[in-house]
């Protein structure tokens, strides 16, 4: 049983891919939120680069001690709710069954919130299990 609209159903444009190519294509999708035409998009491309670029400075000062947690996680918050506008207005999907599936629908609010928040605790956790812990 599928709860989305049969009309709403699409495959990806990697879909005939195979392999390597199409693991790939399917993680760049996942971490790349823009649909590859910024330039139609430069005033929100240019404040999510912006974002991106003190969400590293961030980072990295985290792991120096000179900011405290809960304002990376406030910053890490904030750019979900930024990178889920931005999806909505260039990538309005979300995976519809499995995630080996290469079936999409289209995407409400809590939708791509919930897509990108997991998205974004997932790789939060990879960055900290490969940092180390800097207290220690």
């Amino acid at each position: 049983m599928t709860i989305a609209d049969p009309e709403q159903l699409r495959e990806p444009p990697y879909g005939a891919r195979r392999g390597l190519a199409r693991l790939g294509a399917e993680l760049l999708a996942h971490l790349w939120p823009w649909d590859f035409a910024p330039q139609q998009d430069a005033p929100r491309f240019a404040l999510a680069a912006l974002l991106i670029g003190m969400l590293v400075i961030a980072w990295s000062m985290t792991f120096q001690g000179l900011v405290g947690s809960r304002t990376m996680a406030l910053g890490w918050t904030l750019w979900s709710l930024v990178e889920s506008g931005i999806r909505l207005h260039t990538k309005p999907y979300v995976k519809d069954g499995p995630w080996w599936g290469l079936t999409y629908r289209k995407a409400g609010w809590v939708d791509m919130l919930s897509y990108v928040g997991l998205k974004n605790i997932l790789i939060a956790n990879a960055m900290l299990a490969a940092l180390g812990d800097p207290v220690s």
